[in-house]
């Protein structure tokens, strides 16, 4: 038993190294992978809310320094934990999901720090208004699961977006309505 978890242990960490060696792609676990927002109410307290991701893929090569993130949210999907809100967040003074059911993330830019993404830089586009957008690593990793057998990488990336700029304008000008949000985008993927 010992030499068993000594092998996978050992599989593990060669593999994790290889998973980066050349361009990879990944399709993204949508149990694992959320996008969760914080803005602030009334300057007293921050709320906090989540999308669902819909099937998504990235791919990686940080040989070459590249990569290509796809994100598509299901905006239809927002929880924040009180219902009134939810239907305002998807009634048309907010997402308008009837007419805009997803919002996307596409990510083109990768920034490196040896084998680890540590930024990837993109356009956001929600209700059909684009607007670049850089999000910051502040987790991520890659290893071989003997679970399911093959490599997973996973982080959480974070960053800043202006609402107004984005056509969600819902409460705006007020004097303690904020324009900025605060997105993490959580990911969790395995290789294809």
């Amino acid at each position: 038993m010992r030499k068993t978890i000594l092998s996978l242990l050992s599989f593990a960490a060669l593999t994790a190294g290889s998973v980066q060696a050349a361009e990879t792609t990944f399709k993204i676990d949508p149990r694992h992978t959320f996008v969760t927002f914080v803005y602030t109410h009334l300057g007293l307290t921050n709320v906090r809310g989540r999308f669902n991701v819909k099937e998504s893929t990235f791919t990686i090569d940080p040989q070459a320094r590249t990569g290509k993130a796809e994100v598509v949210i299901d905006t239809a999907s927002v929880n924040i934990g009180f219902g009134t809100l939810e239907k305002l967040l998807n009634s048309s003074e907010v997402f308008d999901t009837a007419r805009y059911p997803t919002a996307t993330f596409v990510a083109d830019r990768f920034s490196y720090d040896g084998d680890r993404v540590t930024e990837l830089a993109g356009t956001l586009t929600v209700k059909d208004k684009s607007r670049p957008v850089t999000l910051k690593a502040t987790q991520y990793t890659c290893l071989f699961s003997p679970v399911l057998k093959r490599n997973i990488c996973g982080g959480e990336f974070e960053g800043v977006v202006d609402r107004e700029a984005l056509g969600i304008t819902f409460g705006l000008p007020a004097p303690h309505a904020t324009r900025e949000v605060r997105l993490i985008v959580q990911i969790e993927a395995f290789q294809m």
